[in-house]
């Protein structure tokens, strides 16, 4: 991390994650790719299976950024594998041509899906050590089916050898064109950075890798360090292995850390600008359970919760209903054992306490609700409209749920899931067609005008109150019945 430039990409860098069956090849799949042995660990090498994380890059020939993360493909280290989930733009789904589909290949595929990742490819692995023809053939057509009903229907299936380099052309150029199917980077929208990585560089100190999830930073920029909330000093970056002033969305980065121990931060933190997320023991979201899970899912059901990269326990509550049969989809809550980090929108996964398999996943809805009793009675019906919503329906939805506290706008583009810019934007029609209130212009916190309402009719015995008490005064001040804002709204409206 010597000398640093300024090289915001020509095009939308991205990240592309291997998939499949333990030794299916996609370390050494990597490796013919980039030039990059992705196995680190000793024990690795030993044994000959990924264990834990790998990362490698390459340029294509059109100056395309490609990242990949290389994941462990044996059952027991399913938890590592969903840690470098977290920020992929596409899969790269790998079947070994004498095995054919295997059961991990299965659970990784669910796990795709489950988490919408949009796009990808398959690469039929070890062409070399099938003698007959045919067996190549039943493999596609074996994968053909598996990837039906999936984001990877329909997309390339291409046989491969590491050995004598067939199909490699071929594969190259179907990864160069994932680029085009891969959505914008949120670039608008706060830095953010889920750490899979934590360690320390001689001479430099504790360095901590990630996917850049949105936005950007820069050199000598605070960020914090989420759910602890504590704020970190950027001394250095890279990305892709060059030593840079600024990382963008979609960018693998590395991330030069002053004040700060390895020991105290973690694959499972977050790194990101100041009130742009959220942290709570809970979160409600909605789930989807597998179909080829073997029985109902129970409420209160104990679970292993993987967000971004990060994997806590907790129980799930189900909100309508006792059961969740296998293949539906419900409004749930999580009451986790530690604190967690998140925003409207983010993607997760769910797997049974023990014996450990993977349950379902969904979305988050609310990344830190509120416990009005109000609101509680009214729960499901509010989530459902927070979640199929459109914009502007999602938005009064989130100030609604916030009951009479209210929230700030900050808060406000967390809670929803929209950029600063969009927050702006629809807050102010949401005022204009007195849906919302804006109690307090220098806070910019905004009340749902039902429970400004609520309010008016409290405030309205507390003077009934009042002048029974003090029946000599004409009555109170503004600021004793509750400020500016709540006083003109009652004058406007009569």
């Amino acid at each position: 991390m010597s000398t640093s430039k300024t090289v915001k990409p020509a095009s939308r860098p991205f990240v592309i994650g291997t998939s499949g069956h333990i030794d299916h090849g996609k370390t050494t799949l990597v490796k013919a790719l980039t030039g990059v042995d992705t196995d680190r660990w000793a024990e690795e090498k030993k044994r000959g299976i990924t264990i834990d994380l790998g990362f490698a890059h390459y340029e294509d020939e059109q100056g395309n950024q490609l990242a990949f993360v290389d994941v462990p493909g044996h059952e027991k280290f399913i938890h590592n594998m969903l840690a470098g989930v977290a920020g992929m733009d596409a899969v790269l789904l790998v079947v070994a041509a004498d095995e054919g589909v295997m059961p991990q290949t299965r659970e990784h595929l669910n796990i795709c899906n489950l988490l919408k990742i949009k796009t990808g490819l398959v690469a039929i692995t070890r062409i070399d050590l099938v003698e007959d023809s045919d067996m190549v053939e039943l493999c596609q057509e074996e994968v053909a089916e598996l990837l039906e009903g999936t984001f990877l229907e329909g997309k390339p299936v291409i046989p491969v050898s590491t050995t004598s380099g067939e199909g490699f052309t071929e594969l190259r150029q179907a990864l160069s064109k994932l680029g085009k199917q891969i959505p914008a980077a949120e670039i608008e929208k706060p830095f953010r950075l889920s750490v899979d990585r934590s360690f320390t560089l001689k001479g430099f100190g504790t360095v901590v890798t990630g996917t850049v999830l949105s936005g950007s930073l820069r050199q000598d920029e605070e960020v914090q360090q989420f759910p602890q909330q504590r704020s970190v000093r950027i001394r250095g970056l890279q990305a892709h292995s060059q030593t840079v002033s600024e990382v963008f969305a979609g960018q693998r980065a590395a991330l030069n850390l002053a004040g700060i121990t390895k020991e105290e931060i973690q694959r499972g933190d977050q790194l990101a600008k100041e009130e742009s997320l959220l942290t709570s023991y809970m979160l409600n979201a909605s789930l989807t359970l597998l179909e080829d899970v073997s029985a109902a899912l129970k409420n209160r059901t104990r679970i292993r919760l993987h967000l971004g990269s990060q994997e806590v326990f907790g129980r799930i509550v189900l909100l309508e209903g006792e059961t969740l049969s296998p293949g539906k989809t419900t409004l749930v809550q999580f009451r986790l054992e530690r604190l967690v980090c998140a925003r409207h929108g983010d993607r997760f996964i769910v797997r049974s306490y023990s014996p450990m398999f993977t349950l379902g996943g969904g979305m988050v809805i609310d990344p830190s609700p509120s416990k009005s009793r109000r609101v509680l009675h009214e729960l499901p019906g509010r989530l459902r409209r927070l979640h199929d919503g459109d914009e502007n329906v999602r938005s009064a939805e989130v100030i609604y749920l916030q009951s009479v506290k209210g929230v700030i706008e900050a808060e406000f583009s967390v809670r929803s899931g929209l950029s600063a810019k969009q927050s702006a934007k629809v807050l102010q029609l949401l005022q204009s067609q007195q849906q919302v209130l804006c109690v307090d212009p220098f806070s910019k916190r905004y009340l749902h005008v039902q429970h400004v309402e609520r309010i008016g009719e409290f405030l309205s015995k507390v003077l009934t109150i009042h002048h029974k008490k003090f029946a000599d005064r004409e009555g109170m001040t503004r600021s004793e019945l509750g400020g500016e804002a709540l006083f003109d709204f009652y004058r406007k409206r009569g």
